[in-house]
């Protein structure tokens, strides 16, 4: 799979695409499934998770199917007034 590090809205999202988890970090309060799912790590070691977008939705869903993994970033975990104990 081939990938670009571009940073993605819901837009530019759609079925079937290839991408990494990072690309998908400004996407906010949407759950996405990836499938086919691997680590990439770079040459410092860090990784992200790249595989096919196979689902998108604004409810909750499951994740049902082996090797994927759902994807969700939550817009209060970004607000600036949050504080963790």
């Amino acid at each position: 799979m081939k990938t670009t590090s571009q940073k993605l809205s819901l837009d530019d999202l759609s079925i079937g695409m290839s991408v990494t988890s990072s690309q998908l970090s400004e996407i906010l309060d949407t759950y996405i499934i990836l499938k086919d799912v691997y680590l990439v790590k770079n040459r410092l070691g860090i990784g992200t998770f790249e595989g096919i977008v196979d689902a998108i939705s604004k409810p909750e869903i499951r994740l049902t199917k082996p090797n994927s993994t759902l994807i969700y970033n939550d817009s209060f975990e970004r607000e600036n007034y949050c504080e963790y104990e």
